[in-house]
């Protein structure tokens, strides 16, 4: 049987992941599709990730770097920056 979930041990799983692909905690927010101080709060236990979050982070590729999302889209012309 495996142990529950509990804050602390997701916190442990989203460093412990960030860390096993070697991304700041930038990058490692943007690839999961939050923002650096949401992910800096999730790192220090101050908040947890929801269910959709975690599930994006852990789903990304355990070697190499993913491919990150670009911080800015424009609309109209979808260049990204």
């Amino acid at each position: 049987m495996s142990a529950p979930l509990t804050p602390r041990l997701l916190r442990l799983a989203v460093i412990e992941k960030r860390k096993a692909l070697g991304l700041s905690q930038g990058e490692f927010a943007r690839a999961a599709g939050v923002s650096q101080p949401v992910m800096s709060r999730w790192e220090a236990g101050a908040r947890v990730p929801d269910v959709l979050g975690f599930s994006r982070l852990m789903s990304l590729p355990s070697t190499g770097k993913p491919a990150l999302k670009p911080k800015h889209v424009c609309p109209k012309c979808e260049f990204s920056w």
